[in-house]
């Protein structure tokens, strides 16, 4: 074959000691964290300096700096090491960092243990750095993503972090201060099938064979090796198990392949060498190789052209990983998963969390992906929860010896303390968990729990939710898959997002602000976009529309209506001290834009109206996607906030720009109460009236016009006064580069001021005239700001070889005129 395996390099003397890293992870002003991946065991130390001459003293730890890999298989070792410093890193500052290793053979030093082709550092500095977030909140700059697919089309907006760190690199306050990746860093479905190839190849050539187990007992063995199931094969086994997703062709499933995409995304390192000689005829002749029936190999004959298609967008991307590579090495980079992280569609509907739990393959696949999620991903945003104290074993700490001690994967992929430590739990094991309290919902079991270093940790379960805490602002990291409850029972409701109980544990329960900014991250949209807004609120109310025009994304939203919305607000009061601005930071649509929702309240949900008053600004920035754009998210480009998918299309609202909802708090009212009147016109052109009634699972009401094919409803009166009060909107880009304006005609002698100043003045007349500044749908990058009284968000993206930016300016004032408390028809 043409492609150089990963076992025909893997011991080979020039191979690396380092997979993939280092990676700069969490950082605090007492303590530095840096993630690794090695291929043999290997004791590392980490130094912290001011300066990046080896010849000046580190900063003193605490203790030694100095950790040992922990063995995940023959040929992969992974290692965060933490420095915990004895004197606290100064706000606003450029530090630097060095690393040693020691084998059971050799010292090695840094540049030799990455190898001599890989760039860690930038010109005029010799060794990575990184600058701490500054205690003036208008210094601070904070980059933003998710969804970062490698077989997507276009350029790899995460690179551009690499050009913004080397443009600032001897700057304190010009440097990227934190890097937040709010979902899916990997895609474990929609898999080029070459790729899928190698991942197979080099998860087995790491670990080892890893057998997964089977369901159907016809089968004539109980298990089946990763390279038996081969790729362009696997919708069957995936359907089998109950997985949603719509491209299952070629899904990751073991863990040594879970791993190996990490590696493959973070490090240029694990690719074979010479891409170009790696096609779909390698595919071909591998599935030859491992006994692949021929009607699987004429299928992939016959899909040769797309399969190449797909990798050569996988070559494209690798040709950037290196400068992905360095970017992660110099700034702190904080993680929290989404669904594509493990499949499509997690968790989303109850019918999916009780199929795939009562099958052994699709439990396991699972726990595949949480657990290289923890050892990868989660390790670096909360290693407190990996580092046993003396009296104390947290369950990471517990991961990392199970995994350490086993001879094999295999031999303890059935070890029911790892499932729960991961947060897994058959369908049996959740339904007992029903019982108190209802209702059904996927949970962490909880142990003993200590609060250490501003983290909760457990002694049972690891808890994927986690904050970061700098001089002027704190970030709370929710985890919206592995907390969901599911107290709508029928076939696709959508669920809360996270439970009642799971709402006060990672809001109320995380280190409080203490007058520095709040942000907030959630992994899926706390504000849908107007198209999936209109789709999510009104598709329901039309039974004989709903099943016709059935959109799942329309529930891994935070739909307003919905009570864990409603939840969610109270929370966050509770948690700012009742009032406050909040910056929110999401994901997973493949679109960023900026949207504002502000909150009033004489009475919030769940709580006793004598408590008093709240109001909360919240200013959503989505980012997303680092790299997957598509035919849906370039119409957004185009189209702006007018867009809408034809699921929703059907219920021929127009666009609004501001929403405003009104509710009552569930506690001092009746489930079924008379709240008001509202007009009504019937498909037969016949208007009347009917009363309002209020939902406890859906506390807040729209006073906007609802329009349907050839009808509508209105709210026409309120006779009972609401609680609380929302207001959504969705906010326009204020300034950009050159976005759909042409070319802009300059005199000669036309100076950098005139150029900028002309751009700007050419998008604001665009934006004015006509509908597409409001949504970037290229892959891209966002850039977080706090600029006087509201956070400026710009979105950085490219076309062909030129720079492009989209700036959002959003709000932060409690009392800004231009969002006016809603009002009602009837008694204020």
């Amino acid at each position: 074959m043409a492609w150089t395996r990963l076992a025909d390099r893997i011991d080979l003397p020039d191979m690396p000691l380092v997979l993939a890293g280092p990676m700069l992870r969490k950082v605090t002003q007492s303590s530095v964290t840096v993630w690794l991946a090695m291929r043999e065991p290997t004791t590392v130390t980490l130094e912290i300096r001011v300066t990046d001459n080896l010849a000046d003293a580190p900063i003193g730890t605490l203790v030694p700096a100095q950790a040992l890999t922990t063995r995940i298989g023959p040929r992969l070792h992974l290692v965060a090491v933490t420095a915990r410093l004895n004197t606290p890193l100064a706000a606003g500052a450029i530090y630097f960092y060095h690393l040693q290793f020691q084998t059971a053979a050799q010292s090695v030093p840094l540049v030799t243990a990455v190898g001599v082709n890989v760039e860690l550092t930038y010109p005029n500095v010799n060794l990575p750095s990184f600058a701490t977030p500054p205690d003036v909140l208008s210094q601070l700059r904070l980059y933003h993503g998710s969804c970062r697919k490698p077989n997507a089309d276009g350029p790899d907006a995460l690179a551009i972090l690499d050009k913004m760190i080397e443009e600032s690199v001897q700057d304190p306050l010009g440097r990227p201060h934190q890097l937040i990746m709010s979902g899916d860093q990997i895609y474990a479905d929609e898999v080029a099938d070459v790729l899928l190839m190698l991942l197979t190849e080099a998860g087995e050539t790491l670990i080892g064979v890893d057998p997964l187990p089977l369901d159907n007992g016809n089968h004539p063995d109980p298990e089946i090796a990763p390279h038996d199931i081969h790729p362009t094969t696997r919708g069957d086994y995936i359907k089998a198990i109950g997985f949603t997703t719509v491209d299952y062709r070629s899904h990751l499933m073991s863990l040594g392949e879970f791993l190996a995409m990490y590696l493959f995304v973070w490090s240029d390192t694990m690719w074979p060498p010479s891409l170009s000689q790696v096609d779909e005829d390698d595919l071909i002749a591998w599935l030859g190789e491992h006994g692949a029936p021929a009607h699987t190999i004429k299928s992939a004959r016959s899909k040769r052209s797309w399969m190449r298609e797909h990798w050569n967008h996988v070559r494209d991307f690798a040709g950037t990983v290196g400068k992905i590579r360095r970017a992660l090495a110099n700034v702190p980079t904080y993680m929290i998963f989404d669904d594509h992280d493990v499949t499509d569609d997690w968790n989303m509907y109850r019918s999916f969390v009780g199929n795939v739990h009562t099958k052994r393959l699709g439990t396991r696949v699972v726990q595949n992906a949480l657990c290289a999620y923890a050892l990868c991903q989660h390790w670096g945003n909360a290693p407190e929860q990996f580092r046993p104290g003396p009296n104390f074993a947290p369950a990471g700490s517990r991961l990392l010896d199970i995994l350490h001690t086993a001879s094999s994967y295999a031999d303890v992929a059935n070890n029911s303390e790892l499932r729960r430590i991961l947060g897994i739990h058959t369908t049996s094991e959740l339904l007992a968990h029903v019982g108190n309290p209802p209702p059904f919902e996927v949970f962490h079991d909880h142990g003993t729990r200590q609060f250490v270093d501003g983290q909760w940790i457990d002694s049972l379960s690891l808890l994927y939710n986690y904050s970061i805490v700098g001089p002027v602002h704190v970030v709370v990291v929710t985890d919206t898959r592995t907390w969901r409850s599911f107290p709508r029972t029928s076939g696709w409701e959508a669920p809360d997002l996270i439970s009642r109980s799971g709402i006060v544990d990672q809001i109320e329960n995380a280190p409080a602000p203490g007058g520095r900014q709040l942000m907030l991250v959630v992994s899926t949209n706390l504000l849908p976009g107007p198209g999936m807004r209109q789709g999510a609120r009104d598709l329901p109310t039309m039974p004989y529309l709903r099943e016709q025009y059935r959109l799942d994304d329309l529930s891994d939203a935070w739909e307003p209506e919905r009570i864990d919305f409603s939840r969610l607000l109270t929370s966050l009061a509770r948690h700012v001290g009742r009032s406050g601005s909040i910056v929110v930071l999401s994901g997973d649509v493949h679109t960023s834009s900026a949207a504002r929702v502000q909150y009033w309240a004489d009475a919030q949900i769940e709580e006793s109206p004598s408590l008093g008053p709240a109001q909360l600004v919240l200013a959503q920035l989505i980012g997303s996607p680092f790299h997957n754009g598509n035919d849906m998210t370039a119409h957004q480009h185009t189209n702006g906030y007018a867009y809408v998918p034809n699921a929703a299309r059907v219920m021929q609202q127009s666009v609004a720009y501001n929403e405003a909802l009104i509710g009552w708090n569930p506690d001092v009212i009746s489930d079924g109460q008379d709240v008001g009147v509202q007009k009504i016109l019937n498909l037969a052109g016949v208007e009347s009236s009917d009363l309002v009634k209020f939902e406890a699972d859906r506390p807040l009401k729209t006073l906007r016009r609802e329009r349907y094919p050839l009808s509508f409803r209105e709210i026409t009166w309120i006779t009972t006064p609401p609680t609380y009060r929302v207001l959504l909107s969705y906010v326009p880009a204020s300034s950009g580069s050159h976005f759909k304006t042409g070319p802009l005609a300059m005199s000669p002698g036309t100076t950098p001021l005139d150029i900028v100043t002309g751009a700007a003045t050419s998008f604001v007349g665009y934006a004015a005239a006509s509908a597409g500044s409001e949504i970037v749908g290229r892959s891209n990058i966002g850039e977080v700001r706090f600029v006087g009284t509201h956070v400026a968000y710009t979105v950085h993206w490219r076309e062909g070889n030129q720079p492009r930016w989209m700036l959002f300016e959003v709000s932060l004032r409690l009392n800004d005129l231009r969002y006016p408390r809603p009002t009602y028809p009837g008694v204020q």
